[in-house]
Parts: C-alpha cells; structure tokens; sequence
C-alpha cells in the first residue's frame, strides 16, 4: 500500500526553526536490488541507531553487525557500503573500545576499498582515523590487556605523519 507519513524534526538548538520533512517508505525488498545488498542494508541500519549504551559487549554485537553488513555487501559487489562498514568498525574500535591496531586495520581495509571506488574524501576520513590510531600505537607502552598492539617506531610514526598530510 502507498502511504505517506510526515516526519516532524525538533531542533537541538531550540532557536533554530522546526521542519516538516515528507517521507516515502518502502519496502526495502523494493529498492535494494540484491538479496545480499538488502540484508547488508538491513545489517548497516540496525548499528546506526543512536545508543546511550556505549558497553564492551553492545559495541562487539554492532561490530558483529558490521562486519555480516561487510561481507553481504562484498558478494552483493558493493564497494562503497563494503568501505562503510569497515570504517563504522574502525570507529567503534577507536572511539568505544580503544583497540587502537584493529582500528588501524579496519581504516587501512576501508581506506582501500574506498580508493578502489574512488571516494576520495572517504580515503581521507579513513586516513585520518587511520593516523589516529597510529599515534596512539606510538605513544602507548607495551602492555597485557584489551589493547592489541603492532610493532612500533618510526615507521608508524611516518606513516601517521604522511596520512594526515595526504588527507
């Protein structure tokens, strides 16, 4: 059935003024074009959502999410929803769990698909956090605990630097 719902918007910033948005919902059967792209959707959506939990274990299950969104989107031979994924993922490694190397390899896997679809300011999102975890490899002493860990020196270092310079 064709419906039409309105979407009231209420601004954090009270001065600002209220906006009526008109919404068409589909199915999204209807507009995916591949069963592998609209359950990588379906996966990608569900780990958008605004969450005040900001726990190990909520974390790992929106990574889970991610990285089953990756994979669909890979056989689904996306390549931008694929780059999505894994930056969403090196967000959450960097930004929730601190795990600062899977942050880098997430950034690194969508810094280069991202430059294999040629989105170049996505390269450089990616290249950024990327460099960030990069620095905190570099300035975090070896030690048990969540944190995996890569060699260090100046190679990371470098690779920080140039980066950060490139984006």
């Amino acid at each position: 059935a064709d419906s039409r719902y309105s979407l009231v918007v209420r601004p954090i910033d009270q001065r600002a003024p209220k906006v009526e948005l008109r919404v068409e919902i589909q199915d999204l059967a209807h507009t995916a074009g591949s069963p592998f792209l609209e359950r990588g959707l379906a996966a990608l959506t569900a780990t958008a959502r605004v969450s005040d939990k900001t726990d190990r274990a909520d974390s790992e299950q929106r990574m889970t999410r991610l990285q089953a969104a990756g994979r669909l989107f890979n056989a689904a031979a996306n390549t931008a929803l694929e780059a999505e994924a894994n930056l969403r993922i090196a967000h959450i490694q960097y930004w929730t769990l601190g795990d600062w190397q899977k942050c880098a390899d997430a950034a690194l896997t969508a810094m280069k698909i991202f430059a294999q679809a040629q989105r170049h300011v996505m390269v450089a999102h990616a290249s950024e956090l990327r460099a960030l975890a990069l620095i905190e490899i570099a300035q975090t002493p070896p030690q048990g605990g969540a944190q995996s860990r890569a060699p260090s020196g100046n190679g990371t270092s470098d690779e920080a630097r140039r980066l950060l310079e490139g984006a």
